[in-house]
């Protein structure tokens, strides 16, 4: 079941949303729950943490608990939730890079944008259950591709690391093959040649630098300087996508 959660301090516009929400997600037959708010205290943490989709608005009347702050409280539990802002104000989009908005919707614009945003939305919830299986051991084993960090090649194994949660931590696999094999096979999914050792998940990328990286968990790696201009424009062009 999909699980959305809906905010905005206006009651008319928030009934609004959520009926052009629910709309949309009967016509594509989609078992879902909609949890709608006006004040960002009633939100608990466990209908944070069961949140796949997001639709805040960001100027909220409480300045301290604004929809970037509630962001922020989401991204705590769910770092895989599809995020889109709802707002009057096309300045505050840059915010939205610090909690990985996906989309921005202005409401002037909501009844034009809504179904298409909602379509991406679905797609990427869809792409982010897909796997990769890799044979440990005489075993298949299949890994969630969007809890993958990143691929290194060490003396012609390739290691896998999984972030497999904070119960579990980061984990990681062996197997044998080619890291350039990989990296035709997953650069369409979100996977970038940071250096000749290293093929990176985008999603968990935190800071991107001419000279290392950082990633979701703390992960530092070096990055090829000679191709961070590529690299970058790249990483940025995908981000744009999301």
């Amino acid at each position: 079941m999909l699980r959305v959660l809906l905010c905005d301090d206006d009651e008319l516009f928030l009934g609004r949303v959520k009926s052009r929400v629910e709309a949309f997600l009967n016509s594509q037959e989609e078992k879902f729950e909609i949890l709608a708010h006006t004040d960002t205290s009633l939100i608990t943490d466990r209908e944070l943490e069961l949140c796949d989709l997001a639709l805040l608005d960001v100027d909220l009347a409480t300045p301290e608990d604004d929809g970037i702050a509630l962001a922020r409280r989401l991204r705590a539990f769910r770092r895989d939730t599809v995020l889109i802002f709802v707002t009057n104000y096309v300045e505050y989009a840059p915010a939205g890079y610090e909690v990985n908005a996906f989309r921005y919707i202005l409401k002037k614009d909501l009844d034009a944008v809504l179904s298409q945003y909602l379509k991406e939305a679905l797609a990427k919830l869809a792409a982010e259950k897909e796997t990769f299986r890799l044979s440990v051991e005489g075993r298949y084993l299949d890994l969630r591709l969007d809890e993958i960090l990143y691929f290194e090649i060490k003396h012609r194994t390739i290691q896998v690391y999984q972030n497999a949660g904070t119960d579990h931590g980061k984990q990681c696999f062996s197997f044998q093959g080619s890291l350039s094999a990989l990296e035709i096979q997953l650069e369409q999914r979100g996977f970038l040649r940071v250096h000749s050792n290293y093929l990176v998940n985008m999603r968990h990328i935190y800071q991107f630098g001419c000279r290392g990286l950082q990633l979701s968990d703390g992960t530092l790696l070096r990055v090829s300087e000679k191709m961070y201009a590529e690299n970058k424009k790249k990483y940025m062009n995908w981000m744009g996508q999301l």
